[in-house]
């Protein structure tokens, strides 16, 4: 209604008043473009862009005279983000601002990019942001500003971060995104664009009822020194549950400070006497984990309950052992109750020591002194890698046969946990893997047969194992893996039964194809491949098949392979990595013809960031407004009337 409204107001004055009020005003922000249109005939003209004086005299004037509509616009991509921003002040004036983004979205493809533009991070970058508003679907287009985000802040252009921020849906990433824009703008003494980004973040946080955005904000609220908007965020969380998770994280961050006190005082606060045990040992890592190893040991004595106070001291004594203070590491293994894992520490312990030292004597000296199965054990596999490592392959054999009967003759109950059963078989499978170390020996000294026999030898160990779970899939990957890398593509390929999982299935098999194309049978490693564009998991295939084809130089088969590759969810990130592989072998302008056989436009903006994450690493980092565009037409200003 108001533009017709205004529409007969115009009409009425300027017929029967005469008023020739300027209807329009035209502004040209810049005199630079990344494109080469064919139907562009300015491409040749100079000039300068226009002055933020020259931008509100004319503006100015045209409201003198009369006006009410000012459009800002530039020929091709933003390429001056800072005149739009510099525009702001300008909504003070009673005009109506509107940015018009003249002909990138049809024509970007009209002609092929020069080459300083392929040699540009920045251009690449403002394509990705063009690939990232055509983005029709709400998460795919959420998750490529949550990467945009990531890049404008980490440059220090914390307006267009900020705008990509607001464009993410998910709670979870949205925080995440806004919380990245107020660390780095922290770092860089923005403290403006700090307090706004973390209030953005707090405010998408506290309704989302989510503990793991809970705890990534105190840490957040810890790390800028803001211990008191942690405690307070705490306080405004909506369930009783969620409170009191979040004030364990806020005790945690306290003790890694040395506030220990504090910390304990928040416990008692906020939790019951039920929660006590648990909460003291999740403060007592917290210190471990800062290297407050004395605050850790005298929580976890406070600690009732002999399975919690073990597990606290089993982190403490792992986290002195990784720190080298060995001797405090095994007086803490000793405390513990459980005998299992007292075990385990105690060989960690021993094994730690022994490669501090790193000699022949030491190992064999530790091997006659080790006194349980896991402490010989370990140290027998130090002294297996050193055996590899002398390419003495009958001695390594002898030790992995009895070590196998060491376990065989000490059995121990299964271990469950969430990433599956962990029992004898799996590490006997485990000790027997190391006939791949020997196969790779007796390869390279041409013993062909022997190298065959080991590697069956190896693959009946991981079929034998009992236990499903997520050891048997890693060290069933690693043989099969390392059975394609001796040659034996075809041998690895029926071997890819072992798998029970698609996840490892389409790891493996990408790796298989993979493995073909760089051996040179690049037809076989593709139909192997066309198998990882079906199911759930083909990500984890997909890319190292485009890149082995990449690194065959194999780029004709590549242009068909990239439409078969669905670009759903995160799978978009594989051709991020793509673009990255390209522009490192100097195949930018290759990259640049190939964006038209990506499937979809939150593929084609990981594309664009993967060439600018490369681009960028390349060159030295250079204020995030500077431009290295040609100039296509000078920019101009006026005022016309009707």
């Amino acid at each position: 209604m108001k533009p017709i409204l205004f529409g007969i107001k115009y009409v009425l004055g300027y017929r029967l008043l005469a008023q020739h009020a300027p209807l329009i005003c035209g502004l040209v922000l810049t005199n630079r473009c990344n494109l080469r249109c064919r139907h562009c005939k300015l491409a040749a003209r100079g000039g300068k862009d226009l002055s933020f004086q020259e931008i509100t005299s004319v503006i100015d004037a045209f409201y003198q005279q009369g006006g009410s509509f000012t459009m800002q616009t530039s020929i091709g991509n933003t390429l001056a983000p800072e005149k739009h921003v510099m525009l702001h002040p300008l909504s003070s004036r009673p005009v109506i601002a509107a940015l018009l983004i003249g002909c990138a979205s049809f024509a970007e493809a009209q002609q092929p990019a020069g080459d300083e533009q392929l040699m540009s991070s920045a251009w690449w970058l403002n394509r990705a942001v063009d690939y990232a508003k055509q983005i029709e679907d709400l998460p795919a287009r959420g998750n490529a500003h949550y990467n945009l985000t990531y890049v404008f802040a980490q440059d220090g252009d914390f307006v267009r971060a900020l705008q990509s921020a607001s464009e993410v849906t998910e709670p979870q990433i949205r925080v995440y995104s806004f919380s990245r824009i107020a660390k780095l703008a922290h770092e860089k003494g923005d403290k403006a664009t700090c307090d706004k980004a973390l209030q953005v973040a707090r405010e998408v946080a506290i309704p989302a009822e989510n503990t793991q955005t809970d705890s990534h904000m105190i840490r957040l609220y810890f790390e800028l020194n803001r211990p008191e908007e942690a405690t307070t965020f705490a306080a405004a969380l909506p369930t009783l549950f969620q409170r009191r998770c979040t004030y364990r994280n806020v005790a945690d961050e306290m003790a890694k400070q040395g506030r220990i006190d504090d910390a304990i005082a928040v416990i008692g606060r906020h939790h019951p006497a039920s929660w006590r045990d648990g909460s003291y040992a999740s403060i007592a890592r917290a210190s471990a984990t800062a290297s407050r190893f004395d605050q850790a040991i005298a929580l976890a004595a406070k600690i009732d309950k002999a399975n919690v106070r073990d597990s606290a001291y089993d982190y403490i004594a792992e986290k002195l052992i990784d720190a080298e203070r060995l001797d405090e590491g095994k007086a803490i293994a000793l405390r513990i109750q459980d005998e299992r894992k007292r075990s385990d520490r105690l060989a960690d312990h021993l094994s730690a020591s022994v490669k501090l030292e790193g000699t022949t004597k030491s190992i064999d000296a530790a091997m006659a002194a080790a006194a349980t199965r896991e402490e010989k054990t370990s140290i027998g596999m130090l002294k297996f890698a050193q055996l590899i490592e002398q390419r003495d392959v009958e001695k390594a054999e002898a030790l992995m046969v009895s070590l196998v009967k060491l376990v065989e003759d000490s059995p121990r109950e299964p271990q469950v946990s969430k990433f599956g059963t962990f029992d004898d078989s799996l590490q006997v499978a485990t000790i027997k893997a190391g006939y791949m170390e020997t196969a790779r020996l007796l390869k390279e000294a041409g013993d062909e047969a022997g190298a065959r026999d080991r590697v069956a030898k190896a693959i009946a160990a991981a079929k034998a194992i009992k236990s499903p779970g997520l050891g048997k899939m890693l060290l069933s990957a690693r043989l099969v893996r390392a059975q394609a890398e001796l040659g034996d593509p075809e041998g690895a390929q029926a071997n890819t039964s072992l798998f029970d999982t698609d996840l490892m299935l389409a790891s493996a098999k990408g790796d298989l194809a993979a493995s073909y194309i760089l051996s040179g049978n690049v037809d076989k490693g593709l139909e192997l491949a066309q198998e990882l564009t079906e199911g759930q998991n083909y990500a984890y295939g997909t890319q190292r098949v485009a890149i082995a084809l990449i690194r065959a130089k194999r780029f004709d088969k590549l242009a068909e392979y990239l439409p078969l590759i669905p670009a759903a969810g995160h799978d978009v990130r594989t051709f991020r990595k793509i673009a990255h592989e390209l522009v490192k072998s100097g195949n930018a302008r290759l990259l640049d013809s190939l964006l038209g056989s990506i499937p979809s436009n939150a593929a084609r903006t990981q594309a664009c960031l993967g060439a600018y994450s490369q681009l960028r690493a390349e060159t030295r980092p250079r204020h995030p407004k500077t431009s290295t565009f040609m100039p296509t037409r000078s920019p101009s200003c006026r005022i016309s009337s009707t």
